[in-house]
């Protein structure tokens, strides 16, 4: 997993979003990583996505060629 380094000692407006790269709004949190409150849920179902995909990955063919055979009626 990629860890993100904030620094929460910086005003908001001179730290990055961490979906969209670009300055947080100065009236946000101390502890606030993202822009807005729909750049914080695309970075998480991006991030779930991701994770979906990479357990994909990891199966080997003949796993998913039994699991969707026990799908079908």
């Amino acid at each position: 997993m990629i860890g993100i380094r904030v620094h929460f000692d910086e005003p908001a407006g001179r730290r990055a979003c961490r979906y969209c790269g670009g300055a947080l709004p100065p009236g946000k949190r101390a502890d606030a990583l993202d822009c807005s409150p729909d750049h914080r849920t695309r970075y998480h179902r991006e991030r779930v996505a991701a994770e979906a995909a990479d357990a994909r990955r990891d199966k080997s063919e003949a796993d998913i060629r039994a699991e969707l055979a026990e799908r079908r009626p």
